[in-house]
Order: structure tokens, then sequence, then C-alpha cells
């Protein structure tokens, strides 16, 4: 048995959900849960159910605290990764306006890396790990959850290009719940956008 199989806890109905949910065009997935409860290996179980299917394209990200020196470096860093998970060359370069950096990144991956997988007839499954290390940080972590609510909402909003590749990504988004940083640990982070489950800590059975 692969490690998974062996220790994995079963969550089945936040499973199912999970799935459904990333099946939806812009579909956004937010879990959190103490370090150490099984949010990684739920990511991973669910996301299995998309491995043989060629239409999906995933990207694993783990958020690493070392390039949160600035809004702009931390943005050009996840437009590397990302190009990097997809096998595409870096384009900042071309793609790095100079506008505010919540724009600039999302001109990256709108007319670059969801414009990529349009033409491919794909879709996207972003996976950001360790989300709770930008909470750590203020001001980033202000405008990043702004950035998240804003492509989730560019799904469902604006003209019908834009649509269509904004629902080409789905977002899942992976945090502790220990580390909030200056923001209001009574609410989520990132609003009411997408599905959000909070996994309970293990009991001694």
């Amino acid at each position: 048995l692969s490690p998974i199989e062996a220790f994995y806890i079963s969550h089945p109905n936040i499973e199912e959900q999970c799935y459904h949910a990333l099946l939806q065009p812009g579909g956004m997935v937010r879990i959190k849960a103490p370090q150490l409860m099984g949010k990684t290996w739920l990511i991973e179980k669910v996301l299995s159910q998309f491995d043989q299917d060629e239409s999906y394209r995933r990207v694993d990200i783990e958020i690493d605290r070392y390039v949160l020196t600035s809004l702009a470096d931390f943005y050009q860093w996840l437009c590397t990764a990302a190009s990097d998970g997809l096998e595409l060359p870096v384009q900042l370069d071309t793609y790095w306006k100079g506008l505010a950096p919540n724009g600039d990144i999302t001109n990256y991956f709108q007319k670059y890396l969801l414009n990529h997988i349009a033409d491919a007839q794909q879709s996207l499954i972003l996976v950001l790990d360790k989300v709770d290390r930008v909470f750590e940080c203020t001001p980033i972590a202000n405008a990043f959850c702004e950035l998240l609510r804003g492509w989730y909402e560019q799904s469902i909003k604006g003209n019908a290009h834009t649509r269509r590749l904004w629902q080409k990504l789905r977002l899942v988004i992976i945090h502790s719940t220990e580390v909030y940083g200056g923001l209001n640990i009574n609410y989520s982070p990132l609003g009411a956008v997408g599905l959000d489950f909070k996994l309970s800590e293990f009991n001694a059975q």
C-alpha cells in the first residue's frame, strides 16, 4: 500500500464535494486545518480522480516564505513557478507591464498561461499549499486574498472571452489555521468565495 492508502483517514463527504466543485468552471476549493491533519493527503485523494483525464493540467506550488520579500517579487515567483509547472518558458518581459502588482500577475495568467490552456482545450488545476505562510505578511496577504477573490469572480463577470479564460482555472487553496498574521481570525481571509472546508483535529479513536 502507498502511504496515503495505508494511513489516510477518509473524509468521503468532503472528498466528493471537492471533486464536484473542481469540475465546475472557475471552481475554487479551500482546505484549512491545524498542521499535520491530512490536508495535503485529502487533496491528493481528490485530485487522483483527474489523473487519467487529459483535459486537465495540474500545477502544485508550495509557498516559500523566502519569496515574500515584496508583493512584486512574490507574484513574479508565482508566475515563474506556474510557467515551469506547465513546461512553458517564463515570459515576464512580455506580459509584466508595470501595472499594479495584482494587475500584472492577472495579465500574465490571463493572456499567457490561461490562453495557452484554452488553446489546448484543457483546464488548469492550480494547487497552492502552505498559503498560511502568506498570512504571516499582512500587506502581502491582503493583496493576495484580493487577487484570488478577483480571479474567482472573473469567471462569472466581465465579457464572454474573459469569463471563458478564467473558467479554465480551478483553484485549490490549502492553509493551516494556526497563523493569520494581522488578518481577522474570526473571518475567512478569502471571504465567501469558493467552497471552504475545515478539517477537525484527530480524536483518540
